[in-house]
């Protein structure tokens, strides 16, 4: 059975939840026991400095044509490539942009794609579709969440 331990010490400000263990490790030394560390105030943690949501329409595709289009959401305003996350919902249902997300697959095996990503001044959707069968028209909600974590 796994334990959770919680200390926070007054005279630093130190907070920390850890699990698995009857030693205070975690708490004293985060970063080599971070496989056990469930929070620590010690570490930094990505900020979600701004939150975006629009609709992304992409057309009809007919067969024997690809897509390889990148679609700019919005400018971030920050120095850098920011680290992004959101979620994509489609039939009601949230879906993680984790990865790349199929949004419309046909019988033929083509589907059409999306991936979130930025560049240093945009948030972007980067839409590939194959060649092989047509994929009608289709609207996308999107959310995202900027944070304050540069990666580049």
């Amino acid at each position: 059975m796994t334990s959770v331990r919680f200390k926070a010490r007054g005279s630093d400000g130190r907070v920390a939840i850890w699990r698995d263990g009857s030693n205070e490790a975690p708490f004293d030394d985060p970063l080599t026991y971070i496989d056990r560390v469930l929070f620590h105030s010690d570490l930094d943690y990505p900020a979600i400095v701004s939150t975006h949501t629009g609709t992304l329409s992409l057309p009809a595709q007919g067969g024997r044509t690809e897509r390889n289009v990148n679609h700019t959401l919005f400018a971030h305003g920050l120095d850098g490539i920011p680290f992004v996350l959101g979620y994509i919902t489609i039939g009601g249902q949230r879906i993680p942009f984790a990865g790349s997300i199929p949004v419309q697959m046909e019988t033929g095996g083509n589907a059409r794609w999306l991936n979130l990503g930025a560049d240093d001044t945009n948030v972007c959707i980067h839409e590939i579709s194959g060649p092989r069968g047509a994929l009608s028209a289709i609207d996308v909600d999107w959310t995202v969440f900027v944070t304050d974590t540069i990666v580049s």
